[in-house]
């Protein structure tokens, strides 16, 4: 009897177990991705990742090249690096921040010149904004001086671009050297309101000759804060922030408070929009009163009172 017993409840598992895997497969056989077409425009819904777990990419185990340290020379010392460019050679170019050069490496990590440094002579930087390949050459851009240089491979300055839109930022530049840019102007908020602002976004010819609006989309949430005797706008502490990126022939423009993407032309027509559903998560809800002065210049490291957070910046960010 308690053969049998044990028979039928083996027998019962063996079906739930079928009945499990049946399923798991119903499910895998959804489709992961839906497309369809709206007024012309693509839209692509991802319900999960198209790839199985084993068609994933990964990272080896160790670096292929490795370049930097936290103790050396000074060439290897890098600080807020704010891009990397690869050439078929080998050759790495490497845009430093913390003291605006490009450093160029071969192959092996071994470090062969510079270029750029902080200042404003015709091969200096304010701010390195961004690098990206431009051909056999590479061209950078500084934040907020809407200016890009472009170098050669040996560090040479070959030509240097001044937008006649100021001040404004460089958001990407097109394979063929023209520049995204972005103007973000917003109105001056009260002390208590959270205000919506917006990018005037302007699409240039390569040596910034010519330059068309062609888009004005959300960019951040402002507040009012007071510095000094004035107050100025300041985009909301924990708040969403647009991201735009410009890749060979189309740019992309993505808003956080939708878990989607779009893909748009040079003159801004959206072509395509890739989402998820998703739940979001509210941001705080601070006003300019909450805000300490993000400009104060002694606020380097300090701990945030009863947060269990570290402050490590002048900004008001945290980690």
């Amino acid at each position: 009897m308690m053969y049998a017993r044990a028979g039928r409840q083996a027998i019962l598992g063996t079906f739930l177990l079928a009945w499990a895997c049946a399923a798991c497969g119903s499910r895998t056989d959804e489709p992961s991705v839906t497309v369809r077409d709206s007024a012309g425009i693509e839209i692509v819904e991802s319900q999960r990742p198209r790839w199985q777990e084993d068609e994933a990419w990964t990272l080896s185990p160790d670096p292929v090249l490795e370049i930097g340290v936290s103790e050396g020379e000074d060439p290897y010392l890098l600080d807020r690096v704010m891009g990397v460019v690869r050439f078929e050679d080998g050759t790495v170019v490497v845009a430093n921040r913390g003291d605006n050069t490009l450093r160029y490496y071969d192959g092996t990590g071994r470090f062969l010149h510079s270029a750029g440094g902080s200042g404003g002579g015709p091969t200096e930087f304010s701010e390195i904004m961004g690098l990206r390949r431009l051909g056999d050459n590479v061209v950078a851009w500084q934040l907020w001086v809407n200016r890009s240089k472009v170098f050669d491979r040996q560090g040479n300055l070959v030509s240097a671009m001044l937008a006649p839109t100021q001040p404004a930022n460089i958001l990407g530049i097109f394979d063929d050297g023209s520049h995204l840019f972005g103007l973000f102007a917003p109105a001056m908020p009260t002390q208590a309101e959270l205000r919506l602002d917006s990018t005037l976004l302007y699409l240039s010819t390569p040596d910034f000759s010519d330059a068309d609006s062609i888009a004005r989309l959300p960019a951040a949430y402002v507040v009012g804060i007071e510095l000094g005797d004035q107050r100025i706008p300041y985009p909301q502490e924990y708040g969403p922030i647009r991201v735009v990126a410009a890749g060979a022939d189309e740019w992309y423009y993505g808003w956080p408070e939708a878990y989607e993407f779009q893909v748009l032309d040079r003159n801004a027509n959206v072509r395509r929009i890739v989402r998820r559903a998703w739940d979001p998560v509210p941001s705080p809800t601070r006003t300019g009163n909450d805000i300490e002065n993000p400009c104060s210049t002694n606020r380097r490291r300090e701990a945030a009172s009863g947060s269990g957070h570290l402050r490590l910046s002048n900004g008001p960010s945290w980690t």
